[in-house]
């Protein structure tokens, strides 16, 4: 068992912008107003407090003139904004990842407190068997070549890993229709077993969305909310579509991840009831 990775440097950057925001906010100013006292365009106001630039250290000292923080928080943002310049070293495992938002989901899988999934018609990759991810990557052929898929499921089973930090809670909510739809996939009751074995895991929760709770808010949904606790708590949002994924990072919408993610917390099965669930259509019960 290990423990997670640091902070990776754009939530480094986040928590910095997001402080800014709330000390804007303690000294009743506009975006416009930072803007103009500062010489700026109000996008660059805009920019720092979202985390999307490195703020350098001169323009840093023109915002600290105008909000005027106090030494705490003076001192707080430098020290993120400073690990947010680091950049991660070339033999870094997510630099075997090519696209940049997938990269921030690797390093985040790896390094947030808190991860929360909903899952409405596949296996999250976490939770994923071998046989699954070779049933799933066949299914897209000619997309990608033998050698391709092999290289994909050596690194999402590396991914996997991060199940053994036992200072990072994982819950995934999985809707009973991705279970379904692998009723004849070779290798499909190992998969249900796998699932079993996880959700005895200390810092794993297993969340089953039965057929028979009807239609809920967002069923169909693939996403995942990853959690920091800094100050103030970040959270930022994977959601993943058939052609790609984004990463979201705005409060606003954010937010409505959270809420969306209780509703349906609430409507699955709790995970001492899952486990029965899961027990009952791999078999294990019947088998023991």
């Amino acid at each position: 068992m290990t423990g997670r990775g640091p902070m990776p440097p754009f939530v480094h950057k986040l928590v910095a912008g997001r402080r800014l925001e709330r000390l804007r906010a303690d000294r009743a100013l506009t975006q416009e107003e930072v803007a103009k006292r500062c010489g700026w365009s109000q996008s660059k106001v805009v920019n720092a407090e979202q985390g999307t630039i490195r703020v350098q250290p001169s323009d840093l000292e023109k915002l600290f003139d105008v909000l005027e923080p106090g030494p705490d928080d003076r001192r707080t943002i430098t020290a993120h904004l400073e690990l947010g310049r680091v950049s991660a070293p070339k033999r870094d495992f997510r630099w075997k990842f090519k696209d940049d938002s997938l990269r921030k989901v690797v390093d985040m899988e790896g390094t947030a407190a808190a991860r929360r999934e909903h899952a409405g018609m596949i296996i999250p990759g976490l939770l994923q068997t071998e046989h699954y991810m070779r049933h799933l990557y066949g299914s897209v052929r000619p997309a990608y070549s033998d050698d391709e898929i092999e290289e994909f499921i050596s690194l999402r089973l590396q991914r996997q890993q991060v199940l053994d930090h036992v200072d990072q809670q994982f819950q995934f909510s999985i809707d009973q229709a991705a279970l379904s739809r692998m009723s004849n996939m070779p290798g499909a009751r190992d998969q249900l077993l796998h699932l079993l074995a996880v959700s005895e895991r200390p810092n794993v929760d297993l969340i089953f969305v039965p057929f028979s709770h009807g239609y809920y808010h967002g069923q169909e949904a693939e996403y995942a909310v990853f959690e920091y606790p800094a100050d103030p708590t970040i959270h930022i949002v994977r959601v993943e579509s058939h052609d790609g994924l984004e990463v979201l990072t705005d409060a606003r919408t954010v937010d409505k991840f959270l809420k969306l993610w209780d509703e349906q917390r609430d409507a699955g099965l709790t995970p001492d009831e899952a486990r029965p669930f899961l027990r009952f259509l791999s078999g294990a019960s019947r088998s023991s």
